[in-house]
C-alpha cells in the first residue's frame, strides 16, 4: 500500500494529464442487476467522453457533469455522455464543485477563483499563497486547500483564512495534501506523505 502511495504522490500530475490525455472516462454502473450476485455488481468498460484531454476530474453533486483542467489552461464542463460541453474559464485547474452544483471552485497561480456554472461568471475569492487541491466544505461556507504547515481554510464568501495546523509525532510540522470534507462537514481527511 505505501509503494502505491509513494507512487501517487510522485507522479500524480503525469498521471492526471496522461489518464486523461489518453480519455476522460467514467464507469458504465448503468447496467446493475437486482438479483444479489456479485458479478452483476462489477461496473462494464470505461466509456469515452473526450478525445481531446485533461485532467483533475470532478463530478457534479448529481451526476451530471463533469468539471475538468483543459489542456493549455482552463476550466471544462461536460456532460457524463458526452453530448454537451462548455468551457467554463480559460485559466486556473484543480477544479471542485460546490454541494449546491451552481458554482465550482478553483486554483489559478496563488489565487482562488469561483465560476458560475449557468453564466460563467468568476469572482476571485481570495489572493495569497495556496497550494493545490481546493475542496469545498458540504455545507458551502468554507474551502479546505492543500497547506505546508497543514490545511488551509477559505471561508466563503469572504475570503478569511485560517489554518488547521498539524504535526508528526516527532514534533515536526506536516503537510496538508489533497483534503476532503467528510459528508457532513466535521472533519477533514489529509496526505502527509505517505500518511493518510
Amino acid at each position: 500500500m505505501q509503494i502505491l502511495f509513494l507512487i501517487l504522490r510522485t507522479f500524480r500530475p503525469i498521471i492526471y494529464l496522461t489518464a486523461l490525455t489518453f480519455a476522460l472516462a467514467i464507469l458504465n454502473c448503468s447496467k446493475k442487476s437486482t438479483t444479489s450476485s456479485s458479478e452483476d455488481q462489477v461496473p462494464t468498460e470505461p466509456v469515452k467522453i473526450t478525445t481531446s484531454g485533461g485532467g483533475h476530474p470532478t463530478a457534479s453533486p448529481d451526476g451530471a457533469w463533469l468539471a475538468y483542467y483543459l489542456p493549455g489552461g482552463g476550466i471544462g464542463k461536460i456532460s457524463v455522455n458526452g453530448s454537451q460541453f462548455d468551457t467554463l474559464t480559460t485559466f486556473g485547474s484543480e477544479p471542485d464543485w460546490s454541494r449546491t452544483g451552481n458554482k465550482i471552485v478553483f486554483r489559478s497561480g496563488s489565487s482562488l477563483f469561483t465560476v458560475d456554472v449557468v453564466t460563467g461568471d468568476t469572482t476571485r475569492v481570495v489572493t495569497g499563497g495556496f497550494d493545490d487541491n481546493p475542496a469545498w466544505s458540504p455545507i458551502g461556507n468554507e474551502i479546505a486547500v492543500e497547506g505546508s504547515k497543514g490545511v488551509t481554510i477559505v471561508s466563503y464568501p469572504g475570503g478569511a483564512i485560517s489554518v488547521v495546523p498539524c504535526s508528526d509525532p516527532d514534533g515536526s510540522g506536516c503537510q496538508g495534501e489533497g483534503p476532503t470534507w467528510s459528508h457532513d462537514g466535521s472533519w477533514i481527511a489529509f496526505e502527509d506523505g505517505l500518511e493518510i
